[in-house]
This record gives C-alpha cells, structure tokens and sequence, in this order.
C-alpha cells in the first residue's frame, strides 16, 4: 500500500496541497497519515495515475508544482 506521507513530502507538498491535488479534506490527509484511515484502493490508484501525469508532463509539472507551493 502506497505510504501517503512518503509520496507527499517526496513531491514536496504540504497537506494542503496535497488535499488539493486528492480533493479531498486536509483532515483526510492528517488522518491517512496518522494511520487514523486507510487510504482506499480507488483512492490510491487516481493519486498514483494524477502523479503519473505531472511526471509525464515536466512543464506542466512546474507550472503546477509552481502554484502548489
């Protein structure tokens, strides 16, 4: 199962980002991380194809990367 804080401070977010980039709560994110909820499968999987597309896409990548800091 992916590691949800791992992933988020290897992309140099901050949780609110990072809720940003799941849509989902920053709440949401505090609880993955602290092992409060698992992290569903659906979930995993839209976050692993969403970090997929900003590697594929270095420029958009920056650009979003960019805005997320």
């Amino acid at each position: 199962m992916m590691d949800i804080r791992q992933t988020r401070k290897a992309l140099g977010l901050t949780q609110e980002k990072m809720a940003a980039l799941m849509c989902v709560n920053p709440r949401t994110i505090r609880r993955y991380e602290a092992g409060e909820v698992a992290l569903t499968k659906g979930r995993a999987e839209l976050l692993r194809l969403k970090i997929e597309a900003m590697q594929a896409q270095p420029t958009v990548d920056a650009g979003f990367m960019a805005i997320a800091r």
